[in-house]
């Protein structure tokens, strides 16, 4: 996820799997849930995970890293391979 989104290819999937990752991470950190004192929505990996969604979603990730590069190579005519870049 992390190597994905610095070198800028195949942002969206990484953003997804990055938006999976740090839901499983905010599950298995409370033992308690009813009781927890910080609350539930104002966490570190909600807020990491929304970070990535807005990534994700947003058109201008898109525009930028090496993805621009590799959709005018060879590897950006094959459809399914454009698809993920």
């Amino acid at each position: 996820v992390g190597v994905a989104l610095l070198l800028g290819v195949a942002i969206r999937p990484a953003a997804w799997s990055g938006v999976a990752l740090m839901i499983l991470y905010y599950f298995p950190h409370y033992t308690t849930l009813p009781w927890v004192p910080n609350g539930f929505i104002v966490e570190d990996h909600l807020i990491y995970a929304a970070a990535f969604a807005l990534v994700a979603l947003l058109p201008a990730a898109q525009r930028f890293g090496l993805s621009s590069i590799l959709r005018r190579t060879f590897l950006g005519r094959i459809p399914v391979v454009r698809a993920v870049i």
